[in-house]
């Protein structure tokens, strides 16, 4: 049997991180604080953001305000999910 063993140098841990999609749930991420990250997640971290909501409406509302603010990554890195009573009860990509 042959080992094969490959040395993992700091900037090869960088490169690897750095090519890695994260994929992070933002509560509440219809408003305030919540919103304002999901946009910054997307916009200078390229995260695929779940945006969370307790109320289709206002969940709705934001990603569309998102799609307006980036249209060239939303397409790629947003989806909506509509919870109630700690349950998803719908999820929307896009």
């Amino acid at each position: 049997k042959k080992i094969i063993q490959l040395k993992l140098t700091q900037q090869s841990l960088e490169l690897a991180l750095k090519n890695m999609t994260k994929h992070i749930l933002v509560t509440g991420g219809n408003s305030g604080i919540g919103l304002a990250l999901c946009k910054l997640l997307i916009k200078d971290h390229s995260c695929y953001v779940y945006l969370g909501s307790r109320d289709a409406g206002r969940g709705t509302a934001a990603m569309k305000s998102i799609l307006e603010e980036f249209p060239d990554k939303v397409t790629t890195y947003l989806s909506s999910i509509l919870f109630k009573n700690n349950r998803v009860i719908m999820q929307t990509v896009n």
